[in-house]
């Protein structure tokens, strides 16, 4: 499949109203990861040190991606 955009998923209203959705939703994505089929997009990494830094990024939407905090 092409051209197609994954926006986002309600998570815990799938764990609670189609549990076994959610478990096979899951492990199809963390199997494409281990493919590598999909990366998530990530727009910067912090040191630990840097947390508020990062976390005001996201608030003021400066990110586009994942912020991830690298201990």
């Amino acid at each position: 499949v092409k051209n197609v955009d994954i926006i986002g998923v309600n998570r815990p209203a799938y764990d609670t109203l189609a549990p076994e959705v959610a478990r096979r939703s899951q492990e199809q994505l963390l199997d494409w990861l281990a493919a590598g089929l999909i990366a998530p997009l990530v727009s910067r990494s912090y040191p630990l040190e840097r947390v508020v830094e990062a976390l005001e990024s996201v608030v003021t939407r400066r990110s586009t991606g994942k912020v991830v905090i690298v201990p």
